[in-house]
């Protein structure tokens, strides 16, 4: 499973309009772009048609259309969605080019049922996303299986705190109105019930990767390594023992709770985590990271990129990831970069696969990559 292309606009006529031409996508992907292109927002908007297809939102955008593909189980499935003024415009799924749902503004519409063979007619309130309404695994597997896709998708921003001071109550941890990734002690948790101590090793491993010498992770009750935390529940949180060498016979074991890691540690720790999560359980995912390397040396900068292809390459995991760091652009290579240029509110994605000439004509002068953006040539 994997995105393959998109295009977007919003606030079509209206001073606000901003429009991301056709994108298309491979495994791995590095966005990248002068300050002010779009980056972030390129990212939302992937976040957001996820969430919608999820039903994470409901609905109720007050503008914006979406065209996008996605290849599922060797079919091609086109999604065409359109909001206005809170209400759904227009929606349309083909697959492999035979339309399986279409509904209109009023809310009429129709969907394919499998197990008949046949199209039935339907009708929705004019806010209500067709889409969400029909997870039927009998009637509708092509809804359920774009569905699923979409409710694999992680969103990281590398210029933000990563939620390292989201603890758990004890009694909260079997909450399941929490989606995968927004609580990273129950995300643990989770994933160790199933996976035991592979999973355990499996984040050292990585982190070890990373050049953070951890020797265990664990989730725990924070007062042991707080005794100031005068509560009297448990409070559960991400807690590792980092091992410390002095030489090469002496060395001390210090045991830190995510409230004491560095935010490079705890962001490198969170991202570890969510890729063994994924790759343990053999479900593709799609994983954006913004800013990626933000807040990390150079060193950690560039072993997570080398981490993030790893696991792409190997597994079902597809990366979008957005930089301006020359160190991350040089270490990833050209044909996994997507470069945006905008005038005005219109935002253009240039690939090597849309602008091949272009690329391989760069990669015989033999240059840095960071030349290659620098250069402008897309401008």
């Amino acid at each position: 499973m994997s995105l393959k292309r998109i295009s977007y606009f919003e606030y079509k006529d209206d001073p606000k309009y901003w429009e991301l031409k056709d994108c298309d996508f491979v495994s791995v992907n590095l966005v990248v772009g002068v300050n002010a292109t779009g980056k972030t927002r390129f990212l939302n908007v992937l976040n957001g048609i996820c969430n919608i297809l999820s039903a994470k939102i409901p609905g109720n955008f007050l503008s914006g259309t979406y065209d996008f593909d996605v290849l599922i189980d060797a079919e091609l499935y086109n999604m065409k969605i359109e909001f206005s003024d809170g209400l759904v415009v227009a929606e349309e799924l083909r697959v492999d080019g035979n339309v399986r749902l279409s509904r209109g503004k009023d809310g009429k519409g129709k969907i394919y049922y499998a197990k008949e063979d046949k199209t039935i007619d339907f009708q929705v309130a004019e806010n209500i996303v067709a889409f969400q309404q029909r997870r039927d695994t009998l009637q509708h597997p092509f809804i359920v299986k774009l569905a699923e896709w979409a409710d694999k998708c992680e969103l990281f921003s590398f210029s933000t705190a990563f939620g390292n001071t989201e603890v758990l109550a004890l009694n909260a941890l079997q909450t399941s109105n929490d989606p995968r990734g927004k609580n990273l002690v129950r995300s643990y948790v989770r994933a160790f019930e199933q996976f035991k101590h592979p999973f355990d090793k499996a984040i050292l491993r990585d982190m070890k990767r990373l050049n953070y010498n951890l020797v265990d992770v664990q989730v725990a009750d924070i007062r042991s390594v707080h005794p100031e935390i005068n509560v009297n529940e448990p409070l559960l949180g991400i807690c590792v023992t980092e091992r410390q060498t002095e030489n090469k016979k002496k060395f001390r074991d210090l045991k830190l709770s995510q409230l004491q890691m560095s935010q490079g540690m705890y962001r490198a720790l969170s991202l570890v985590i969510h890729l063994n999560i994924a790759s343990m359980s053999n479900q593709p995912t799609l994983l954006l990271v913004d800013d990626i390397g933000e807040g990390l040396d150079y060193d950690r900068s560039t072993s997570i990129i080398d981490l993030l292809i790893r696991h792409a390459e190997k597994s079902n995991h597809q990366v979008i990831m957005t930089s301006n760091d020359r160190f991350v652009m040089n270490r990833v290579p050209l044909h996994y970069w997507t470069i945006l240029s905008r005038k005005v509110g219109v935002v253009k994605a240039f690939t090597s696969r849309s602008h091949s000439k272009e690329f391989k004509d760069f990669e015989y002068m033999g240059l840095s990559n960071f030349d290659f953006f620098k250069s402008n040539k897309f401008q």
